[in-house]
């Protein structure tokens, strides 16, 4: 027969930790997407430009500035930064979901295919990103341990 339970855990200091913790990790892991997703432009590792908007660009087409960069995503830089953390995740203008998931150009009828910049499937995350967010995950469930204890 059991004569005594010792418990060494406390779900009460769990609970009254619970937010700050999440809070903090969901701040962290925004900053980081942000931060990747920008350099994923600025480093230029998207699909390449075709020919005809490298010649858009340059001449300043559709009333759009004239820009010898061939940067994808890059064009006048509004939307690298318009990628920012804000406290429920990452906000950026509504253009770079379309470009990230890929849409139909509305003047030409054409479907453009994607450019991922955004990592919003665990299946598309580079290698670093991918270290960094298990070195990030391990360290949430060490504070969710700690948070348990007496």
């Amino acid at each position: 027969m059991i004569e005594k339970i010792d418990i060494n855990f406390s779900f009460g200091k769990l609970l009254r930790n619970l937010d700050d913790i999440l809070n903090e990790d969901l701040s962290i892991k925004a900053n980081d997407f942000a931060a990747f997703a920008r350099s994923t432009i600025t480093e230029g590792k998207l699909r390449p430009l075709k020919k005809s908007t490298i010649k858009a660009r340059r001449s300043g087409a559709g009333g759009k500035p004239r820009t010898g960069s061939t940067t994808p995503l890059h064009h006048t830089g509004r939307l690298l930064t318009s990628i920012k953390p804000v406290k429920d995740g990452v906000r950026l203008l509504e253009y770079g979901w379309h470009h990230d998931q890929g849409f139909v150009n509305h003047a030409s009828g054409k479907k453009v295919a994607p450019r991922p910049f955004l990592f919003t499937r665990g299946d598309n995350l580079p290698p670093k990103l991918k270290q960094r967010y298990l070195a990030m995950e391990k360290r949430l469930y060490k504070r969710l341990n700690r948070a348990l204890r007496k």
